[in-house]
């Protein structure tokens, strides 16, 4: 971990001269902008819409692991450098006591990202919030947002040079990000992403592959011993 953080500093502080455009901005596991599972300063273009799916394996869930999780969510950049993400999160497995047979929990949120209106030429900088509210849905209000919300407050900080991109952030939540965190992304081309972050807990890689405008495919595995997968759908409105 200190490793990467004196990476991503000697970077922005002695190679500013290698600075370029960021590339299109893809999303993460839970369906805002980011790498695998962590976000990033990047958002989505202005007026840019992406609906999507994804599933990740029970040990490296958000909710109640060693449950399986599946997100279905709908992202759009409302103004320049704002994003929206709406998130309804599926627990497969989960058996509620006051409801006998039913299969499924259901967790619905919503998460914000606001990217600062900073000179192109400097790192980019964002703020966000993921289910500020804490809403808990699975148990009708009775258990307090610490313990089943993943309400989490942060700030991260991107820099692109040339097809790598570099990014570090720190995060405040009661189960989700809990401290520093950080990645890299390598644009390899064709469409091809190659993703590895350390998301304050455990590390990640993923691959992202964007053949078309419109579409993203995305697999991933979240260490130690689990896997991530995600497609999205995207336009312009």
């Amino acid at each position: 971990m200190r490793m990467m953080m004196c990476a991503w500093c000697l970077s922005v502080l002695l190679l500013p001269m290698l600075a370029t455009a960021a590339g299109a901005a893809s999303l993460n596991l839970g369906g805002g902008t980011g790498l695998v599972k962590t976000p990033t300063a990047l958002t989505l273009e202005d007026g840019e819409f992406a609906l999507g799916f994804s599933w990740i394996g029970g040990t490296r869930g958000y909710l109640f692991r060693p449950k399986t999780n599946r997100h279905y969510f709908a992202s759009m950049a409302l103004l320049p450098g704002l994003e929206l993400t709406l998130d309804q999160l599926q627990v497969v497995g989960w058996y509620p006591g006051d409801a006998p047979g039913v299969a499924y929990g259901f967790h619905r949120m919503w998460n914000v990202k606001y990217r600062l209106p900073l000179p192109a030429n400097w790192p980019r900088v964002a703020v966000g919030a993921q289910d500020p509210i804490g809403a808990n849905f699975l148990s009708r209000g009775a258990i307090g947002k610490t313990d089943y919300g993943l309400n989490t407050f942060y700030g991260v900080v991107s820099q692109p040079f040339g097809p790598l991109s570099l990014h570090m952030g720190y995060g405040d939540s009661p189960r989700f990000i809990k401290g520093v965190f950080g990645g890299v992304d390598w644009e390899v081309g064709a469409g091809l992403n190659l993703k590895l972050e350390y998301d304050s807990d455990e590390w990640n890689a993923g691959m992202s592959w964007r053949p078309v405008s419109w579409l993203t495919v995305q697999a991933a595995r979240l260490f130690p011993d689990d896997w991530g997968f995600l497609g999205v759908l995207s336009w312009s409105l």
